[in-house]
């Protein structure tokens, strides 16, 4: 059965501490650079969230926003540039002045500093509809041809349905997550379909009957984003698995 091998594979996937730095330790350095990726490790963190979204000439880059303008100093959807061009970007100055000439990195950049650092990642994937099967395949791709040691490290996650049933057709081996901003009654259906281990709510749709629910079938229940000490006690007393936050170091010092 499918959720015997779900408690096999969560009895394997810990997070501890409970706390997931959301695109990295955001609130401190500019959100998904490697500059908030190491901050979060710094701070004691193991695992780190980031978003993924593809280029013009189909590279992964580490980038949250359709459109550049936020978190750079470009214009445009990124999905309208080539990587070469992204990479050129300032994207750091936004946040802070003395971050200036901070770069989008790439997935392989991140990838690397998983390795370096015995990191943990909650990988978001941004795509646009009909793409789904294309950044699936070139995710494979990035992951298979240097990382797939990696795999028990990712957990890859989305709010499209489509993109997660192409990552599955891809492999077995991932470890899936469905992101949820709206609560579905049908969660256990579909997730069940993707063979997902975890299920990732916005905290304002935690509530102790959805916890027992989803605990009780032996899934991963992750809230974001959760910035308040206070939220995050009663979320992890609730039984929520981990919190996703911009300030991991305030949360952390909730937890121990």
């Amino acid at each position: 059965m499918f959720w015997e091998y779900i408690l096999v594979i969560n009895s394997s996937l810990k997070f501890s501490p409970p706390v997931i730095a959301h695109r990295g330790a955001s609130r401190y350095a500019p959100e998904n650079t490697m500059s908030a990726f190491l901050k979060a490790f710094e701070l004691g963190c193991h695992w780190i969230e980031c978003d993924v979204m593809q280029t013009k000439d189909g590279h992964l880059v580490i980038f949250h926003d359709d459109s550049l303008e936020r978190t750079t100093n470009g214009y445009g959807e990124i999905s309208h540039h080539s990587l070469s061009a992204i990479r050129a970007l300032d994207a750091g100055s936004w946040f802070k002045p003395w971050f200036l000439g901070e770069r989008v990195p790439t997935l392989k950049e991140l990838l690397q500093l998983i390795h370096q650092q015995s990191l943990f990642a909650n990988i978001e994937i941004k795509t646009k509809p009909y793409q789904e099967t294309l950044i699936a395949k070139s995710i494979t791709q990035e992951i298979r041809d240097e990382f797939s040691i990696l795999i028990p490290h990712l957990l890859l996650s989305s709010f499209s349905i489509e993109t997660l049933k192409c990552l599955r057709a891809q492999s077995s081996d991932y470890l899936l997550g469905l992101l949820l901003d709206e609560w579905r009654p049908d969660w256990i259906d579909v997730c069940y379909s993707l063979q997902c281990v975890s299920l990732h709510l916005d905290y304002r749709l935690v509530t102790a009957d959805r916890v027992k629910q989803i605990k009780s079938v032996g899934m991963s229940l992750l809230a974001y984003t959760v910035n308040d000490r206070d939220e995050a006690k009663r979320l992890l007393d609730l039984g929520v698995d981990a919190v996703f936050s911009d300030i991991p170091d305030l949360i952390l010092k909730t937890v121990i």
